[in-house]
């Protein structure tokens, strides 16, 4: 191989090197930068509102009284709506586990059900739903 085709070879390397390095870096920033998994419970997401509207819109504590039924109705919904999409989620994923499993080896089984068992870790913060829909 001579000198030009091995510095274009380098060039082209370095390159993919530099691409790849990026992607990984990038990939770790959005990582560290995105919120836990699962959505707030409705009170958070109000303290949030209501912390947001006295520092950007200046309310007074009148229009906060009146405004907190609003807000507390919306927190209740969006609570309703999360354990509704949570008991769904969930729901779905012992579906796709049940049928898994059929198809694994007692030994498969039981890594799996270790694997799935970590990655569902997520869930342990959430108020899981007391019954998941039909």
């Amino acid at each position: 191989m001579n000198t030009s085709a091995k510095s274009r070879w380098m060039l082209a390397l370095i390159f993919v090197a530099g691409f790849v390095s990026g992607a990984a870096c990038m990939a770790g920033l959005v990582w560290k930068h995105l919120p836990p998994p699962g959505m707030p419970k409705g009170s958070q997401i109000i303290e949030r509102v209501l912390a947001d509207l006295h520092s950007e819109v200046h309310i007074t504590t009148a229009q906060e009284q009146e405004l907190m039924p609003i807000l507390q109705k919306h927190g209740t919904e969006l609570d309703a709506i999360r354990n509704e999409t949570l008991a769904k989620v969930l729901a779905s994923i012992e579906a796709k586990n049940a049928a898994v499993e059929k198809l694994l080896t007692p030994e498969q089984r039981a890594a799996f059900q270790a694997h799935e068992k970590k990655r569902l870790s997520m869930f342990e913060n959430q108020e899981h739903p007391t019954k998941a829909p039909q």
